[in-house]
C-alpha cells in the first residue's frame, strides 16, 4: 500500500475505508499496533472503479513513513 500510494481494506473490513473523504488524515497500521505511515486522502472513497466487494481503497499522499 505504501508503494501504490493507497489505503485499502479487504473482505469483511471494507467499511473501514468507505467513510474516508478527500483531505482526511489516514494512518496505516502494521499488525494493529504500530503506525507505519501517515498521509492525506487525495480523493473520497466514491470510486466507480470498484468491480467487486473484495477490496476497497482510497488514494493517499503519504507525508510520513516509518524507516525500515
Amino acid at each position: 500500500m505504501l508503494r501504490q500510494n493507497k489505503a485499502a481494506a479487504f473482505w469483511g473490513k471494507l467499511h473501514k475505508v468507505d467513510p474516508i473523504k478527500e483531505g482526511d488524515l489516514v494512518l496505516l497500521y502494521h499488525n494493529k499496533n504500530r503506525v507505519i505511515a501517515i498521509g492525506c486522502a487525495i480523493e473520497s472513497h466514491d470510486n466507480p472503479d470498484y468491480i467487486n466487494d473484495i477490496e476497497h481503497w482510497v488514494d493517499v499522499n503519504w507525508i510520513w513513513k516509518a524507516s525500515s
